[in-house]
């Protein structure tokens, strides 16, 4: 039988005629006879509304096919390859007037010619190796695996119902939450820029949000396997044939919805239509993807609701009413619709799934939302993790712009305020944060809705580069949430996270102390804690001076802080690590910090912490030194307002002390100066806290009586500085802490070695 082939239009010219550098070299190759299985017709020129020259090439070629094949692509089939003035693809078409709808065709406007989709990659990419002999042979390649059904691999997602035409709209994301109950929902639609260009519209719930009131309509259509639409239909009669082919009656359903709604309140709107298209790879599979297309109509839902033959208008002018009669020619077919390609607003588990995570609801409380702080809550909530309560009482000011992930419009608003209108912004169909400009250890507790975030949290999150806040959650604040304290340090190379255990048996203000050991006698940390050369002034007072750090490293920091918070509820043990960065390139490298258990003991009005390193070292160096006494300085921490003393490491014996079996005097040569060297390097934290020495064997570490001299000198003296005298003693199985006149013993055997 012979083929019928579409009369492309336009007017036969020579090769010779051709103008278009792209058009020419083809038609040069082709007439040229050097190409097998390809045999050259003719060529057209014709022009469009706007002037652009079109130039086609028509060929036929032959292609290797089975005698059993899928689709009915022919031995022989006629193609015209279109070139315009647009540098741009080439337009393949396959003049048959009985191809084939096979996937990967691309719509348009008439059905026919089919039109060939022959890249996945850009036009820029591919006109890099443009020849002609490549792209017919790209040509054959896809009519071959077109006949054999193998074009289309099984590891490729399914082709599109439709294909857009550039207009975008953006839907919010529980537009159809309750789509079983309800069919339509108000809308406000407008551009996303004041453009008259603007292809993209943004949809909003609230009525007050300016733009055109549209009543947007969902269906669901039956599940379809994968075939090409090769046509876009131009008005409500033939979306009314499309939905057909699954089943699915467009008429049914715009009465439907137009019964649930007011006419009187809605006959004047727009519709947008909600297309959803259940697609399956075969027959016999599950649906793979929902294909959603809208389209819209510029036309009234009264005119849309008269041309399906719903109403009929009634005396008055806007009067409507129940249609009566048949009506055969209200087929809706006077009812233009725009094919808009639909997106729904950012959801926390689209968030969750784009960060490679899973979505996380842990209720957290964020304290401080300066540079660092604000940063790393945008990555957290950006990348869907955790529900957010801010506490600042801070305001943003003009030079916390250059690092705060906030922008100049906020400068005058409360931080914590204007960083929940932002982050309301990323999921607008959830719940916004909650937001208290109050100082957290100042903050009333008659706030009902303050003690409630608090008591409901699952982590408190410090980020307010404060002791004073730290020590208050670890401590005063009562709530049984983990505690983290990240921060960075002065000069802002290096960044630092305390994190609690699960259990909190290691509280906040412990890992704080051991941290502060670590820094003092870590020779890699000894300009962590020295404070910036560079400091700029912002304003007058002597109090307005901000260190200068790079956003760079903030933004580095959050970053590496944002991972580590995602980790947090998978790893339930206390961590204390500190990267630091360096050189350029950055380099970056974390040090872990080996945290070991506390104690705790209540001898007085005072509270006495006292870690296992403590412990350890005191029964090490008493050991080591055996059958002599020795004995050394106590390295610790006060917090005067809580009353705790903090013992955090041992200075061993100075050299010229005297050391004897029943007998001690310490030295003092070089222990001032250690003294200050660990001040300095924790940044003024440690200080000396009291005196420590050794029993011999056999022997009770009880005080002896020049023990009782010692510490009576040691009392009078502390005194004058307002602070509590300190003394331990170490014997063989037991130690014996000594705090003002009273005293506790603890048994060497609790020690964890």
């Amino acid at each position: 039988m012979v083929s019928e082939y579409v009369d492309i239009g336009g007017c036969v010219i020579s090769s010779n005629s051709l103008k278009l550098s792209r058009s020419r070299e083809l038609a040069s190759l082709l007439a040229s006879g050097r190409l097998d299985f390809v045999q050259f017709i003719e060529c057209r020129r014709s022009t469009n509304e706007r002037k652009e020259v079109f130039e086609t090439v028509v060929f036929e070629v032959e292609i290797e096919r089975s005698q059993r094949y899928k689709n009915d692509i022919k031995r022989v089939e006629r193609i015209a390859a279109q070139f315009s003035s647009a540098d741009n693809y080439p337009n393949v078409l396959a003049l048959r007037k009985d191809f084939p709808k096979v996937p990967h065709l691309n719509l348009q406007i008439e059905e026919l010619p089919r039109s060939l989709c022959l890249y996945e990659q850009s036009w820029s990419e591919i006109s890099l190796r443009w020849t002609p002999a490549k792209f017919i042979e790209r040509i054959r390649t896809w009519l071959t695996e077109t006949a054999k059904g193998t074009l289309h691999q099984d590891d490729q997602p399914l082709e599109p119902v439709l294909i857009g035409n550039g207009f975008q709209v953006i839907l919010p994301a529980d537009l159809f939450q309750d789509w079983q109950n309800s069919h339509a929902k108000q809308l406000q639609i407008g551009r996303a820029t004041p453009e008259d260009d603007c292809r993209v519209f943004l949809t909003h719930h609230d009525p007050n949000a300016g733009g055109v009131s549209m009543l947007a309509i969902c269906i669901k259509t039956e599940p379809r396997q994968q075939t090409a639409i090769c046509k876009h239909p131009q008005n409500i009669a033939e979306l009314q044939n499309l939905l057909a082919q699954v089943n699915c009656d467009l008429r049914g359903e715009l009465c439907q919805a137009f019964d649930e709604i007011s006419k009187e309140l809605c006959w004047n709107r727009k519709l947008l239509i909600i297309v959803a298209f259940p697609l399956l790879r075969s027959e016999q599979e599950q649906i793979e993807i929902t294909d959603i297309w809208a389209f819209i109509s510029y036309k009234s839902i009264a005119d849309v609701g008269i041309a399906i033959g719903k109403w009929e208008k009634m005396p008055g002018e806007c009067l409507l009413g129940e249609m009566l009669r048949n009506a055969p020619d209200a087929d809706g077919s006077d009812i233009p619709i725009e094919v808009v390609a639909p997106h729904y607003e950012l959801t926390r588990d689209f968030a969750a799934n784009a960060n490679a995570s899973q979505p996380d609801n842990s209720k957290i409380i964020a304290i401080g939302v300066g540079a660092i702080g604000s940063q790393i809550i945008r990555l957290l909530v950006q990348s869907g993790f955790g529900t957010w309560t801010i506490i600042d009482d801070d305001w943003l000011a003009p030079h916390n712009i250059a690092r705060h992930v906030l922008s100049p419009i906020w400068i005058g608003w409360p931080k914590a305020q204007a960083l929940v209108q932002e982050l309301t912004k990323i999921f607008p169909s959830d719940p916004p944060p909650a937001a208290f400009t109050e100082n957290v250890i100042l903050a009333s507790l008659d706030n009902k809705e303050f003690v409630q975030a608090i008591h409901a949290a699952d982590l408190i999150l410090d980020m307010s580069a404060s002791v004073p806040v730290a020590r208050y959650l670890a401590n005063g604040l009562d709530a049984t949430a983990r505690r983290c304290s990240i921060f960075m340090n002065p000069s802002g190379t290096d960044l630092v996270m305390l994190l609690e255990d699960g259990e909190r048996t290691l509280p906040l203000d412990s890992i704080e102390m051991q941290y502060y050991r670590e820094v003092a006698f870590n020779e890699k940390l000894v300009d962590h804690l020295q404070p910036p050369t560079d400091r700029t002034r912002y304003s007058r007072s002597c109090r307005d001076i901000s260190s200068t750090i790079p956003t760079t490293l903030v933004a580095l920091h959050s970053a590496i802080a944002a991972q580590a918070i995602k980790t947090i509820s998978h790893n339930t043990a206390a961590q204390a690590v500190i990267w630091r960065t360096s050189g350029s390139p950055v380099q970056l490298q974390p040090i872990i910090v080996s945290l070991s258990p506390d104690n705790r003991q209540k001898i007085g009005d005072w509270t006495l912490v006292v870690n296992d390193h403590v412990l350890n070292q005191l029964a090490k160096q008493r050991i080591d030194k055996l059958p002599n006494e020795t004995g050394g300085v106590l390295i610790g921490s006060y917090d005067l307002s809580q009353k705790i003393i903090y013992t955090v490491d041992v200075l061993p014996s100075p050299p010229d002390s005297e050391e004897w079996p029943t007998l001690y005097i310490r030295g003092s040569k070089g222990l001032a100066k250690e003294v200050a060297r660990v001040t300095k390097l924790s940044g003024e934290q440690l200080e000396y806290v009291g005196e420590w020495h050794s029993h011999p064997n056999r022997c009770s570490c009880n005080p002896s009586s020049d023990d009782r001299k010692v510490f009576e000198w040691l009392t009078v003296n502390m005194s004058d500085a307002g602070l509590p005298a300190l003394m331990v003693i170490v014997g063989e199985k037991q130690l014996s802490w000594h705090l003002g006149k009273i005293s506790k013993k603890w048994e060497i055997t609790n020690v964890r070695k």
